[in-house]
């Protein structure tokens, strides 16, 4: 995704390391900060929130970023 997109639609990046595979998390900050689609570095392999919302709706507010993206790279791993 180009620079300018991101920057027209207030999405950022993070990059992410578990079990020693690297994840760029893209999550937008408008009102709260949700991760919008977490890709797996070396694979491509991605998973959006939109393909996960229904599952996490028991999530609480205050925690929502780290344990929605928690719950998407576990997803990724097929766990």
């Amino acid at each position: 995704m180009s620079s300018a997109w991101m920057h027209n639609n207030n999405v950022n990046t993070l990059i992410v390391t578990v079990d020693e595979k690297e994840y760029l998390v893209y999550y937008k900050t408008v009102s709260s900060v949700i991760p919008k689609l977490v890709e797996e570095i070396q694979t491509g392999k991605r998973i959006t929130y939109k393909d996960v919302n229904e599952e996490i709706s028991s999530i609480p507010n205050d925690m929502k970023f780290e344990e929605i993206t928690k719950y998407m790279i576990s997803k990724l791993q097929g766990r």
